[in-house]
């Protein structure tokens, strides 16, 4: 993305909940595969990177991403890793990697069927892409921010920013993605879905974990007042999509897509 619309601290909000998709991303990668070249692209405050230098501690593990606010923190928060601003775009500078890790930030750019196949030549033969997107747009959190946007005539610039539009079924096809992944030269892929069921105390949490990520592009465009404004009807709207529990705790579900591919090297010997 051009413009840098993030917010370091409020994305650390709620990291843990932020951490649990790569720890299993990571977790589903091959024991057997050692990588010598390891890049995140789009580390954010680099939780992703740092898990990748524990997972391969003799690899070369650097974290790239285009927002010089995440970018700052990730270099606070994990001195011992490397991060460097980078357009995951253009990765010709650098070395082909024995491993990609996309870890939630695909999803920030358009045309995957043209990303895929980049992505997979800046790979070594026998590398791995390792990519997770959210792939809840469909659901409240997200489709309250579209309705809310469609009903404020000053607001309406704003969706042609945003990722996403009405939705009532998730954005991505897991069999679509299969797909993108066999027609750039993946004779390995391992595809599925997750939905994690996330506790959030208040709707008021709900708001403030979207307003780490999704609200990012809105908020960009927003000033101060009409921030405060937007909140107030978005907290308005979301208290009816979700009933408490026993507890009076919210569970939130979040569906997440996986994919890994990779040659095998039977694959690229007959190659």
């Amino acid at each position: 993305m051009s413009e840098d619309i993030w917010d370091g601290r409020t994305y650390m909000q709620y990291l843990a909940l932020r951490t649990r998709p790569v720890q299993d991303l990571v977790a589903a990668i091959p024991e057997e595969f050692s990588p010598k070249i390891v890049y995140d692209l789009g580390c954010g405050t680099g939780n992703s990177t740092a898990l990748l230098e524990a997972r391969f501690p003799g690899s070369r593990v650097m974290g790239l991403d285009t927002s010089h606010k995440m970018l700052e923190i990730a270099r606070q928060t994990y001195p011992e890793v490397l991060f460097v601003m980078q357009d995951m775009m253009d990765l010709s500078a650098f070395p082909k990697a024995d491993l990609l890790m996309a870890n939630a930030s695909l999803q920030w750019i358009q045309d995957h069927t043209r990303l895929i196949p980049i992505l997979k030549a800046s790979l070594k033969p026998g590398g791995m892409l390792a990519i997770q997107m959210p792939n809840n747009f469909h659901a409240p959190t997200h489709q309250t921010i579209i309705h809310i946007l469609k009903n404020k005539v000053e607001w309406m610039y704003i969706l042609s920013h945003l990722k996403f539009g009405l939705l009532s079924k998730p954005l991505y096809d897991p069999r679509t993605y299969y797909d993108y992944f066999a027609s750039a030269g993946f004779s390995q892929i391992t595809c599925w879905q997750t939905t994690y069921f996330h506790e959030m105390p208040s709707t008021r949490d709900i708001f403030q974990w979207v307003k780490g990520t999704a609200l990012r592009p809105v908020f960009a465009r927003l000033d101060e007042k009409d921030q405060a404004t937007f909140e107030a009807l978005y907290l308005e709207a979301i208290k009816s999509q979700y009933e408490s529990q026993a507890n009076g705790n919210l569970i939130v579900p979040f569906q997440r897509l996986f994919i890994l591919g990779y040659q095998a090297e039977e694959d690229l010997a007959k190659g």
